[in-house]
Formats: C-alpha cells, structure tokens, sequence
C-alpha cells in the first residue's frame, strides 16, 4: 500500500478547478483523468474521478501515465539524486515494481512519460531546463527493466513530439537541434533574416525496440532568401507533434502550420513543405 510520506492527503490537493491542471489525460475507461498540479504543498500528479473529486496524489514532481487496459500506470518521480520510474496498480494505488536511475538534479528541469498501445514498453522523455533533452525505454512485462535510451543533446522545446508505432516495436521523437534554424547558425538571434535555400529544422529520431541507440534522420525544408519567422513560430519553432499513420509512415505537425508525413525508410534526408 501507498506510505503516507508518498501518497499525500487528497483534501489537501482539492481546491483547484480541473480546468487549472496541466496535461490533463483522461483513463481508457474515461472514468478518470490524470493531471498535473502545483499548489503550497509542492508539485506532483493527481488521479481524479470523471466529476473532479480528487482520488489520490502522488508528490516528488511526479508524472503519470495510463496502461492501456486502465490496470494501473507508470510513474516518474524526482528524489534527491535520482530519478524514479514504477508500476501501479490501479484501483487501489499499490506500488508493482520499480527501479531507480542516479541523475544529478541540476540537470533535471522536468520529464513526460508515455505507454505503448500494447502496453508493454514506457518512454519517458527528459529535459534539463537548458535546451538539453534525453530519453529512456522500459519493457513493463513480465517486470521492469531499463532497455536503453538516448543521451541529451541539444533540443528546443524539449522532447514534446514523440509516439509509438501502431505495433510498438518502434519508438519515434523529433527534436529541434537549432534554435533558430532557418538561419543556419546556432549563435544567431530570432530577428536575423534567413539566408536562403535548404536548412535542417528538426531531427526524426527512430529507435526500434531491442536496440542499443536511435536512427537519426534529418528533417529538412526550403526557406527563401530574407525569410523571418513570425512571433509564433519564433516562440515555438520546434515540432508540435508526432503519431505514426502506420508502420512505415510518420506524420508531423509542422511549426509553421499544416502537418507532413515521411517515410524515413526511403532517406535518411527528408525534405518537408516549406513556410509561407
């Protein structure tokens, strides 16, 4: 069962509106949602039911995601030097499994994690707080076990657009590597106009399961001579999402609108429509 040093006091957690919470995720079910939340007490997750009566909080910045069959859920959590990643059982909030990775916390800003469709594998995306990010793979079935990752690396905005093939055996994220990317030049500012012709905005990262590192793909577009971005793009010049159309296809949305599908099996250099 959950220690009363781990599983904070619902009551204390209650007051604010579910429209005040952050990634909020509803359960397979829809009988419950997951979310994020920052009050007095500290930070960490929340499971409410469907009405908004909170049912459990965990603390330590934690961060939850569903099994695909509402079993339970994997939890990320930041204690002191080292990172925690569990198994839940759900009903009833019992701890499964777990283990623990040594991080110093300094370069540790925050992290996301995610379960394949099949439930059998976790990613959990982490950024340093510096234009830093890496990622980790787990196998959830028969037990817990690390399967490997990526270590950070420049990227803007984080790992934010990421998925899972449609078979899980595949595990997909595009990172911005280049803070203003249509420039060409890590040192150059937001206002600098674009020098024209053809720029990497972002990188496709494929790892399959069972491997020890991902496959990098460049992901490339066209932008004309004197091209500045506008005050939205600027802000957020990186990918905004990711999903697998199928096996072989991978579908992004854009930064500067619309959405685009590859094919990274045909290059590792994929070009991509370019900004108005």
């Amino acid at each position: 069962m959950i220690s009363a040093d781990d599983l904070e006091r619902p009551e204390r957690w209650g007051g604010a509106p579910l429209d005040a919470l952050a990634g909020l995720h509803y359960s397979p079910s829809r009988r419950y949602l997951l979310g994020a939340l920052e009050n007095p007490h500290g930070s960490g997750a929340g499971i409410w039911g469907a009405s908004g009566n909170l049912i459990a909080f965990f603390v330590d910045c934690s961060r939850l995601a569903w099994l695909p069959d509402e079993s339970g859920f994997f939890r990320v959590s930041q204690r002191q030097q080292s990172l925690h990643f569990e198994l839940w059982k759900w009903p009833g909030s019992q701890l499964r499994d777990g283990l623990a990775m040594p991080c110093p916390t300094a370069r540790v800003g925050g992290y996301m994690p995610m379960v394949a469709a099949n439930g059998a594998y976790a990613a959990v995306s982490i950024y340093s707080g510096q234009s830093e990010a890496r990622y980790e793979l787990f196998q959830l079935t028969p037990q817990l076990c690390h399967l490997g990752g990526m270590a950070y690396r420049h990227a803007e905005g984080g790992f934010r657009a990421m998925a899972f093939s449609p078979d899980s055996a595949l595990f997909a994220l595009a990172s911005s590597e280049a803070r203003c990317w249509w420039v060409g030049d890590d040192d150059a500012d937001y206002d600098v106009p674009a020098k024209g012709g053809e720029v990497e905005w972002a990188a496709l990262y494929l790892h399959r399961i069972g491997e020890d590192s991902p496959r990098r793909y460049s992901l490339r577009t066209r932008v004309a001579l004197g091209f500045l971005p506008t005050e939205a793009l600027a802000d957020h010049p990186w990918a905004r999402g990711l999903r697998f159309v199928d096996a072989q296809t991978v579908e992004l949305d854009l930064p500067w609108g619309g959405s685009a599908r590859v094919k990274p099996a045909e290059s590792e250099v994929l070009l991509l429509p370019p900004p108005a």
